[in-house]
């Protein structure tokens, strides 16, 4: 019987994607695009609550030491609890919220090791099917987002000219021989559709490269 790949959806998406775009000036200008990706606050709340699991405020067994010794022993991570206030769950979340990607998954790797699943002092929400789900993850953050992309940004008229003129100029007018010719009326109605649509695709363009 195959198994399959663990549904990240149970979740509730454990992972944050998000797209920025920016405009680059130099040159002719180019819309930059990057994807990043994280880990959502709600998955690590989930992680510290039902995988970990809390007693009286503080996160599983580990004591303020342990919990300092853990990012080392346990992640190959150089970090120190100690730079951050409040008990160690709220220590913890606030590291593993605040680290870059390739590091999360460092981090939810030495949990998994840490806190392995059928320990006797395990909480029962600590199961083998959320930890193949944080499995899952690690490798979706392993892997990472897409790689950065760009592509031109075109003004209208440069687009109308490209895709409207340049056509109906070269094979439906007289500036080449061509047996067939467009109607007047035909004319104004491609042109007047692919304004519009082209309108369109300036005004969302535009709206994204100011949020």
């Amino acid at each position: 019987m195959n198994r399959s790949r663990p549904s990240l959806q149970h979740l509730n998406n454990p992972l944050v994607y998000k797209i920025r775009e920016k405009r680059t000036s130099g040159g002719p200008e180019r819309r930059d695009s990057i994807q990043t990706i994280r880990l959502a606050n709600s998955f690590v709340l989930k992680l510290a609550n039902r995988y970990i699991g809390v007693n009286g405020g503080y996160l599983g067994d580990f004591s303020y030491r342990t919990h300092k010794e853990f990012y080392v022993e346990y992640c190959d991570v150089d970090i120190n609890p100690d730079d951050f206030k409040g008990t160690t769950r709220e220590r913890f979340i606030a590291i593993l919220s605040g680290a870059e990607p390739h590091l999360q998954a460092k981090i939810l790797r030495g949990v998994i090791q840490r806190f392995p699943v059928g320990n006797p002092i395990a909480p029962e929400s600590r199961t083998v099917a959320l930890r193949e789900q944080i499995e899952a993850t690690i490798r979706e953050l392993e892997r990472g987002p897409e790689p950065e992309f760009d592509f031109p940004v075109y003004n209208v008229e440069i687009v109308h000219r490209a895709l409207i003129m340049n056509p109906l100029r070269n094979q439906a007018s007289m500036a080449h021989p061509n047996e067939e010719l467009l109607e007047p009326a035909e004319a104004l109605l491609v042109i007047n559709v692919s304004r519009s649509i082209l309108h369109y695709l300036d005004t969302k363009l535009s709206a994204t490269s100011t949020e």
